[in-house]
């Protein structure tokens, strides 16, 4: 039984859900087959412990001692606070343990249909990076692609996908690409500018207000 509550839980059953689907296995046992054995650089801690206490564990004291001293050492620094938004490390590091199970997964299943896809992004090697550089997730078919989950369900829920201004005017200019992917429909779609102007009837999304976030936005079609 996981502490997780919530979006978390949510989020957790609806990736193992996924793992099931692509894998024929379960996800504790991908999660022991993907890093068991492996350490965090500097740190004597097995990775796929690690990440299986972060969805599993009922208490904080669940974790060995190394454990959380890593978990403080890697993710509770000052400059953390910016990448973690409010979140605690247990938070973020089961947030972003979820993202490279389904990105690792997408990226394999892409190539079974035949896709070139190789994973570039500064955290490829899977560490928790206190600076991690704005690097795409994947070269794709030769361009920089950069993934992108809904891990439940609000794209097609609320019929858009948000996209912040700097990305939106990189999707524009032709300087960036995106892999988007529902992962609670199994819809996936390559985002470009040409393709958002499709979603857009010809014409660039006009900004928006984000209720939530308080900042601009850009509502692309998502169907």
């Amino acid at each position: 039984m996981s502490s997780l509550r919530g979006f978390r839980l949510q989020k957790l059953e609806n990736t193992m859900r996924f793992v099931n689907a692509l894998t024929g296995g379960s996800f504790v046992s991908y999660i022991a087959d993907e890093y068991g054995g492996k350490s965090f650089s500097g740190w004597e801690v097995d990775k796929g412990s690690l990440f299986h206490y972060l969805c599993f564990a009922k208490s904080d004291d669940d974790f060995s001692e190394t454990e959380r001293n890593f978990l403080v050492d890697r993710l509770e620094r000052p400059q953390m606070v910016h990448l973690s938004g409010g979140r605690t490390s247990r938070e973020y590091a089961f947030d972003m343990l979820v993202g490279w199970t389904v990105e690792d997964l997408l990226a394999q299943h892409l190539r079974a249909h035949g896709h070139e896809v190789e994973t570039v992004g500064d955290d490829s090697e899977r560490e928790f990076l206190l600076a991690p550089s704005a690097r795409p997730d994947w070269l794709m078919d030769g361009a920089e692609v950069e993934c992108f989950v809904d891990f439940l369900g609000f794209w097609k829920k609320q019929g858009y996908m948000d996209v912040k201004p700097g990305k939106m005017k990189r999707l524009l200019a032709g300087t960036a690409t995106m892999y988007c992917h529902d992962l609670v429909h199994g819809q996936g779609v390559i985002l470009d500018g040409e393709e958002i102007l499709r979603r857009c009837g010809g014409e660039p999304p006009e900004p928006t207000m984000h209720p939530r976030w308080n900042k601009e936005t850009f509502q692309v079609p998502w169907s």
